[in-house]
């Protein structure tokens, strides 16, 4: 299902991307057809020359790949599990409103962060988003609306990181997407059932950060 010109196109594009920011040894895109779920480019930098194979690549240029910092052999498209950051708020938001812990229609007040026993979680915009439903809070990207329905504070219930782990089930993070490709791995859900889980665990998994992994294809599927 690959289409090739698409393929070269997101290459260039990942590859200024990866070239031009600092720091930066590598990335992946993933371009599916939401309808049917076609892999339409699987993209990882850097790459290699496959035609360097075929024709019998030197030992030089085999250890220069090797020494590569940014890890030309690895797939991270499938094998690198990382944190799927805000995407997975699309998560967080479903499992809120199908166990209902909130309405779509109920709202939180956000002052920027929440307090607790001394410690504040803040949301990104440091100032707050004032009013914010479930609506809202997808579309700002509102940190504080997740914390505190998934958490709970005050008044407001909260869903718990074991039922959002369990929704994130539903959503396939933490399972292989079994694509015909080998090395895929499956990523990382908490449960929160670890002696050491912590609140602030919680309300950093709300929005996909901390303890939760996924590869660039599983975020693709979910979303």
């Amino acid at each position: 299902t690959l289409d090739a010109k698409l393929q070269e196109y997101v290459y260039r594009k990942l590859k200024n991307k990866v070239e031009s920011t600092k720091d930066s040894t590598g990335g992946s895109v993933v371009v599916q057809n939401p309808n049917t779920g076609e892999v339409l480019a699987l993209v990882n930098f850097p790459s290699y020359d496959i035609q360097k194979f075929s024709d019998g690549i030197s030992s030089k240029d085999y250890q220069e790949l090797l020494d590569n910092p940014g890890k030309p052999f690895f797939n991270r498209a499938i094998a690198g599990a990382y944190p799927p950051g805000s995407v997975f708020k699309l998560v967080t938001a479903s499992a809120i409103l199908e166990e209902n812990i909130a309405k779509s229609e109920d709202t939180i007040f956000d002052r920027g962060y929440i307090e607790i026993k001394n410690y504040r979680y803040h949301n990104w915009k440091l100032d707050g988003h004032g009013l914010v439903d479930v609506t809202r809070a997808v579309k700002v990207s509102n940190d504080t609306y997740f914390y505190i329905y998934t958490a709970g504070f005050e008044d407001k219930k909260g869903l718990g990181v074991s039922k959002l782990h369990d929704w994130a089930l539903k959503f396939n993070i933490s399972k292989k997407t079994e694509i015909d490709l080998p090395g895929e791995v499956p990523g990382f859900m908490p449960d929160g059932k670890n002696k050491d889980w912590y609140l602030g665990g919680t309300f950093i998994t709300a929005i996909g950060q901390g303890d939760v992994l996924s590869t660039p294809i599983q975020t693709s599927v979910l979303m």
